[in-house]
Protein backbone atom coordinates (compact mmCIF):
# COMPACT_ATOMS: atom_id res chain seq x y z
CA UNK A 1 0.00 0.00 0.00
CA UNK A 2 2.80 2.67 0.74
CA UNK A 3 4.52 1.87 -2.12
CA UNK A 4 1.29 2.15 -4.30
CA UNK A 5 0.92 5.69 -2.40
CA UNK A 6 4.32 6.67 -3.33
CA UNK A 7 4.31 5.87 -7.63
CA UNK A 8 1.16 7.79 -7.17
CA UNK A 9 2.49 10.94 -5.59
CA UNK A 10 5.73 10.72 -7.92
CA UNK A 11 3.74 10.40 -10.64
CA UNK A 12 1.75 13.49 -9.96
CA UNK A 13 4.37 15.73 -9.34
CA UNK A 14 5.40 14.74 -12.86
CA UNK A 15 2.28 15.42 -14.23
CA UNK A 16 2.31 18.78 -12.46
CA UNK A 17 6.10 19.50 -13.58
CA UNK A 18 4.62 19.11 -17.50
CA UNK A 19 1.71 21.08 -17.03
CA UNK A 20 3.35 23.70 -15.80
CA UNK A 21 5.79 23.94 -19.36
CA UNK A 22 3.78 22.71 -21.84
CA UNK A 23 -0.06 24.11 -21.79
CA UNK A 24 -2.84 24.12 -24.40
CA UNK A 25 -5.17 26.40 -25.93
CA UNK A 26 -7.86 25.62 -28.35
CA UNK A 27 -6.17 24.22 -30.93
CA UNK A 28 -2.59 25.71 -30.16
CA UNK A 29 0.22 24.44 -27.52
CA UNK A 30 2.71 26.18 -26.16
CA UNK A 31 5.24 26.52 -23.68
CA UNK A 32 6.33 29.03 -20.99
CA UNK A 33 9.93 27.48 -20.16
CA UNK A 34 12.11 30.32 -21.34
CA UNK A 35 15.23 27.48 -21.66
CA UNK A 36 15.98 25.28 -24.57
CA UNK A 37 14.64 22.53 -26.37
CA UNK A 38 16.38 19.41 -27.40
CA UNK A 39 14.75 17.02 -29.83
CA UNK A 40 16.58 13.58 -30.45
CA UNK A 41 20.40 15.81 -28.77
CA UNK A 42 20.73 12.62 -26.71
CA UNK A 43 21.23 15.46 -24.15
CA UNK A 44 19.37 17.38 -21.03
CA UNK A 45 21.07 20.50 -22.22
CA UNK A 46 20.98 21.67 -25.58
CA UNK A 47 22.47 24.58 -26.45
CA UNK A 48 19.88 26.47 -28.60
CA UNK A 49 16.44 27.49 -28.11
CA UNK A 50 16.09 24.61 -30.41
CA UNK A 51 17.91 22.17 -31.01
CA UNK A 52 17.06 18.99 -33.48
CA UNK A 53 19.05 16.13 -34.70
CA UNK A 54 17.55 14.47 -37.57
CA UNK A 55 15.35 15.65 -40.25
CA UNK A 56 12.53 18.31 -40.56
CA UNK A 57 9.55 17.86 -42.65
CA UNK A 58 8.44 21.66 -43.92
CA UNK A 59 5.02 20.59 -45.26
CA UNK A 60 4.29 22.58 -49.29
CA UNK A 61 2.97 25.70 -49.36
CA UNK A 62 4.85 26.10 -45.84
CA UNK A 63 7.26 28.38 -45.14
CA UNK A 64 9.63 29.27 -42.04
CA UNK A 65 10.73 32.92 -41.63
CA UNK A 66 10.07 36.15 -40.06
CA UNK A 67 6.56 38.36 -39.48
CA UNK A 68 4.57 35.60 -41.38
CA UNK A 69 1.76 37.69 -41.42
CA UNK A 70 3.29 40.39 -43.98
CA UNK A 71 2.61 38.38 -47.07
CA UNK A 72 1.84 39.28 -50.52
CA UNK A 73 0.60 37.14 -53.72
CA UNK A 74 2.67 35.19 -56.37
CA UNK A 75 1.05 32.70 -59.00
CA UNK A 76 -1.65 32.24 -57.00
CA UNK A 77 0.32 32.04 -54.45
CA UNK A 78 0.22 33.42 -50.74
CA UNK A 79 4.12 34.02 -49.62
CA UNK A 80 5.56 35.75 -46.93
CA UNK A 81 7.71 38.90 -47.49
CA UNK A 82 10.87 37.70 -44.93
CA UNK A 83 10.27 33.54 -45.63
CA UNK A 84 12.12 30.24 -46.97
CA UNK A 85 9.34 27.58 -48.25
CA UNK A 86 8.59 25.26 -51.41
CA UNK A 87 5.55 25.46 -53.75
CA UNK A 88 4.03 23.92 -56.75
CA UNK A 89 5.47 26.87 -59.38
CA UNK A 90 3.02 26.63 -62.47
CA UNK A 91 6.96 27.61 -64.58
CA UNK A 92 7.97 24.50 -62.93
CA UNK A 93 5.44 21.22 -63.22
CA UNK A 94 7.82 18.73 -62.43
CA UNK A 95 8.96 19.02 -58.73
CA UNK A 96 8.52 21.79 -56.43
CA UNK A 97 10.37 25.14 -56.29
CA UNK A 98 12.18 26.92 -53.27
CA UNK A 99 10.83 30.44 -52.69
CA UNK A 100 13.04 32.36 -50.75
CA UNK A 101 11.83 35.82 -50.14
CA UNK A 102 13.39 38.86 -48.22
CA UNK A 103 11.84 42.18 -49.02
CA UNK A 104 14.79 44.43 -48.00
CA UNK A 105 17.33 42.18 -50.61
CA UNK A 106 19.26 38.87 -50.09
CA UNK A 107 22.65 38.91 -48.67
CA UNK A 108 24.82 35.60 -49.36
CA UNK A 109 28.05 35.19 -47.05
CA UNK A 110 31.03 32.85 -46.91
CA UNK A 111 34.03 33.89 -44.29
CA UNK A 112 32.04 36.16 -42.68
CA UNK A 113 32.02 38.39 -45.94
CA UNK A 114 28.83 39.42 -48.52
CA UNK A 115 29.54 37.71 -51.61
CA UNK A 116 26.48 38.33 -53.21
CA UNK A 117 23.69 40.56 -52.92
CA UNK A 118 20.12 40.51 -54.34
CA UNK A 119 19.04 44.39 -53.86
CA UNK A 120 15.01 45.09 -53.58
CA UNK A 121 15.05 46.64 -57.01
CA UNK A 122 16.27 42.71 -58.41
CA UNK A 123 19.81 44.22 -59.23
CA UNK A 124 22.67 41.61 -58.46
CA UNK A 125 25.79 42.46 -56.76
CA UNK A 126 28.73 40.25 -56.82
CA UNK A 127 31.43 41.69 -54.47
CA UNK A 128 29.39 45.03 -54.24
CA UNK A 129 26.93 45.53 -51.65
CA UNK A 130 25.22 48.74 -53.41
CA UNK A 131 24.87 47.21 -57.09
CA UNK A 132 23.57 50.19 -59.27
CA UNK A 133 23.17 47.93 -62.46
CA UNK A 134 20.74 44.34 -63.28
CA UNK A 135 24.71 42.90 -62.70
CA UNK A 136 27.19 44.69 -60.78
CA UNK A 137 30.29 43.07 -60.40
CA UNK A 138 33.64 44.54 -58.52
CA UNK A 139 36.62 42.80 -58.50
CA UNK A 140 39.48 44.30 -56.42
CA UNK A 141 42.65 41.55 -57.32
CA UNK A 142 44.72 40.36 -60.50
CA UNK A 143 42.84 37.57 -62.17
CA UNK A 144 39.65 37.74 -60.31
CA UNK A 145 37.01 38.51 -62.63
CA UNK A 146 34.39 36.30 -64.71
CA UNK A 147 35.30 32.64 -66.01
CA UNK A 148 33.19 30.35 -67.91
CA UNK A 149 34.81 26.70 -68.43
CA UNK A 150 34.21 23.59 -70.44
CA UNK A 151 35.43 20.37 -69.82
CA UNK A 152 36.95 20.51 -73.47
CA UNK A 153 39.07 23.11 -72.46
CA UNK A 154 37.27 26.08 -73.73
CA UNK A 155 36.89 28.77 -71.97
CA UNK A 156 35.78 32.78 -71.23
CA UNK A 157 37.80 34.87 -69.18
CA UNK A 158 37.45 38.56 -68.09
CA UNK A 159 40.26 40.37 -65.53
CA UNK A 160 39.73 43.37 -63.63
CA UNK A 161 43.16 43.94 -64.08
CA UNK A 162 44.14 43.08 -67.07
CA UNK A 163 45.71 46.43 -67.89
CA UNK A 164 48.90 45.36 -65.87
CA UNK A 165 52.08 44.41 -67.77
CA UNK A 166 52.14 40.53 -68.92
CA UNK A 167 48.35 40.06 -67.41
CA UNK A 168 46.52 37.92 -69.94
CA UNK A 169 42.55 37.26 -70.48
CA UNK A 170 40.98 35.98 -73.71
CA UNK A 171 37.84 33.90 -75.27
CA UNK A 172 38.33 30.63 -75.99
CA UNK A 173 41.86 28.56 -76.89
CA UNK A 174 42.84 26.04 -79.39
CA UNK A 175 42.92 28.70 -82.27
CA UNK A 176 39.16 30.11 -81.66
CA UNK A 177 38.36 33.67 -81.20
CA UNK A 178 39.17 36.05 -78.79
CA UNK A 179 39.43 39.45 -76.70
CA UNK A 180 42.51 40.72 -74.92
CA UNK A 181 42.28 43.13 -72.76
CA UNK A 182 45.89 45.21 -72.14
CA UNK A 183 49.42 43.54 -72.32
CA UNK A 184 49.59 39.48 -73.80
CA UNK A 185 52.14 37.62 -72.18
CA UNK A 186 54.34 36.01 -74.73
CA UNK A 187 53.75 38.47 -78.17
CA UNK A 188 54.95 41.62 -77.29
CA UNK A 189 55.24 44.53 -74.61
CA UNK A 190 53.17 47.12 -76.08
CA UNK A 191 50.23 48.41 -74.53
CA UNK A 192 47.49 46.38 -76.29
CA UNK A 193 44.08 48.21 -75.67
CA UNK A 194 41.50 46.68 -76.69
CA UNK A 195 42.02 43.07 -79.32
CA UNK A 196 39.91 41.13 -81.07
CA UNK A 197 42.29 37.79 -81.94
CA UNK A 198 42.43 34.46 -82.46
CA UNK A 199 44.38 32.51 -79.84
CA UNK A 200 47.24 31.92 -81.84
CA UNK A 201 50.84 33.60 -82.25
CA UNK A 202 51.24 33.78 -85.56
CA UNK A 203 47.92 35.93 -85.97
CA UNK A 204 47.33 39.48 -84.56
CA UNK A 205 43.09 39.69 -85.55
CA UNK A 206 41.99 43.36 -84.90
CA UNK A 207 43.61 45.48 -82.49
CA UNK A 208 42.38 49.26 -81.21
CA UNK A 209 45.28 50.97 -79.02
CA UNK A 210 44.43 53.14 -76.31
CA UNK A 211 45.55 55.89 -78.43
CA UNK A 212 42.73 55.38 -80.79
CA UNK A 213 44.89 53.82 -83.87
CA UNK A 214 43.39 50.27 -85.14
CA UNK A 215 45.72 47.48 -86.79
CA UNK A 216 44.36 44.99 -88.58
CA UNK A 217 47.03 41.66 -89.12
CA UNK A 218 49.67 43.86 -87.14
CA UNK A 219 50.77 43.95 -83.78
CA UNK A 220 52.13 47.46 -83.47
CA UNK A 221 50.40 49.98 -85.55
CA UNK A 222 53.71 53.00 -85.13
CA UNK A 223 51.96 55.23 -84.89
CA UNK A 224 49.67 55.38 -87.80
CA UNK A 225 45.97 55.75 -87.10
CA UNK A 226 45.38 52.56 -89.69
CA UNK A 227 47.80 49.65 -90.13
CA UNK A 228 47.03 46.57 -92.36
CA UNK A 229 49.85 43.65 -92.55
CA UNK A 230 48.31 41.65 -95.85
CA UNK A 231 46.45 42.47 -99.07
CA UNK A 232 43.12 45.03 -99.00
CA UNK A 233 40.33 45.39 -101.28
CA UNK A 234 37.58 48.21 -101.15
CA UNK A 235 35.15 49.53 -104.00
CA UNK A 236 36.12 53.40 -103.37
CA UNK A 237 38.54 54.98 -101.51
CA UNK A 238 38.66 58.74 -100.77
CA UNK A 239 41.70 60.11 -99.12
CA UNK A 240 41.25 63.95 -98.36
CA UNK A 241 44.55 65.97 -97.60
CA UNK A 242 45.53 68.61 -95.40
CA UNK A 243 48.07 69.85 -97.79
CA UNK A 244 47.58 72.30 -100.40
CA UNK A 245 46.19 70.63 -104.11
CA UNK A 246 49.55 71.07 -106.51
CA UNK A 247 47.62 73.78 -108.73
CA UNK A 248 50.08 76.09 -107.64
CA UNK A 249 52.01 74.19 -110.95
CA UNK A 250 50.23 76.43 -113.47
CA UNK A 251 50.94 79.47 -111.09
CA UNK A 252 52.83 82.39 -113.47
CA UNK A 253 55.63 82.98 -111.50
CA UNK A 254 55.69 78.34 -110.82
CA UNK A 255 59.47 77.89 -111.36
CA UNK A 256 59.52 75.09 -113.79
CA UNK A 257 62.78 73.12 -114.34
CA UNK A 258 64.17 72.98 -117.83
CA UNK A 259 64.06 69.77 -119.96
CA UNK A 260 67.90 70.05 -119.73
CA UNK A 261 68.18 69.89 -115.68
CA UNK A 262 65.59 67.39 -115.64
CA UNK A 263 67.47 65.04 -118.08
CA UNK A 264 70.66 65.68 -115.58
CA UNK A 265 68.76 64.63 -112.35
CA UNK A 266 66.75 61.78 -114.11
CA UNK A 267 70.35 60.62 -115.62
CA UNK A 268 71.92 60.49 -111.63
CA UNK A 269 69.09 59.08 -109.79
CA UNK A 270 67.12 57.37 -111.58
CA UNK A 271 63.93 58.58 -110.41
CA UNK A 272 62.19 61.98 -110.79
CA UNK A 273 63.11 65.23 -108.79
CA UNK A 274 61.06 64.92 -105.31
CA UNK A 275 59.70 61.33 -106.27
CA UNK A 276 60.68 58.76 -103.50
CA UNK A 277 63.34 56.14 -104.83
CA UNK A 278 62.87 52.27 -105.22
CA UNK A 279 64.87 51.44 -101.82
CA UNK A 280 62.84 54.23 -100.00
CA UNK A 281 59.54 52.66 -100.68
CA UNK A 282 60.69 49.52 -99.81
CA UNK A 283 61.82 50.32 -96.56
CA UNK A 284 59.04 52.58 -95.93
CA UNK A 285 56.04 51.78 -98.29
CA UNK A 286 53.83 54.59 -100.34
CA UNK A 287 51.91 57.22 -98.82
CA UNK A 288 48.84 57.14 -101.04
CA UNK A 289 47.75 60.55 -100.29
CA UNK A 290 51.63 62.13 -101.14
CA UNK A 291 52.12 60.29 -103.98
CA UNK A 292 48.83 61.21 -105.49
CA UNK A 293 49.38 65.06 -104.84
CA UNK A 294 53.24 64.22 -106.52
CA UNK A 295 51.80 62.63 -109.32
CA UNK A 296 49.53 65.14 -110.31
CA UNK A 297 52.43 67.89 -110.27
CA UNK A 298 54.83 65.81 -112.43
CA UNK A 299 51.13 65.20 -114.87
CA UNK A 300 51.06 69.11 -114.98
CA UNK A 301 54.42 70.21 -114.97
CA UNK A 302 54.43 67.20 -117.78
CA UNK A 303 51.21 69.30 -119.41
CA UNK A 304 53.59 72.45 -119.45
CA UNK A 305 56.08 70.74 -121.12
CA UNK A 306 54.09 69.63 -123.83
CA UNK A 307 52.29 73.36 -124.06
CA UNK A 308 55.60 74.37 -124.15
CA UNK A 309 57.31 72.08 -126.84
CA UNK A 310 53.60 72.71 -128.53
CA UNK A 311 54.25 76.95 -128.92
CA UNK A 312 57.92 75.80 -130.06
CA UNK A 313 56.29 73.92 -132.60
CA UNK A 314 54.08 76.32 -134.01
CA UNK A 315 56.78 79.10 -133.93
CA UNK A 316 59.38 76.37 -136.07
CA UNK A 317 56.54 75.91 -138.83
CA UNK A 318 56.07 79.38 -138.95
CA UNK A 319 60.01 79.43 -139.79
CA UNK A 320 59.63 76.78 -142.07
CA UNK A 321 56.89 78.54 -144.47
CA UNK A 322 58.66 81.83 -144.13
CA UNK A 323 61.92 80.09 -145.43
CA UNK A 324 60.15 78.57 -148.14
CA UNK A 325 58.01 81.86 -149.13
CA UNK A 326 61.31 83.43 -150.15
CA UNK A 327 62.64 81.13 -152.64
Amino acid sequence: MKKFVLTVIVMSIRFIGYSQEWKTSGTYIYNNNTGNVGIGTGTTAPGDKLTVVGNISLPLLNSIGYGQSDRFTYDGKSIGNYTLGWYNDSGNTGAPSSYYSGYGGIKFFTQAAPRMVISSNGNIGINNTSPNFLIDMITTTTYQGIQLFQSNGKWVRFYSSSLLGGSFNNITSNNDAGIVFGNIAGINTVDQGFVIVPHRGDRSGLRITPAGNVAIGVNDTNGYRFAVGGKMIAEEVNVKLQANWPDYVFEKNYDLPSLEKLNEFITKNKHLPEMPAACSIEENGINLGEMNVLLLKKVEELTLYVIELQRQNVVMNDLIKKMQNTK
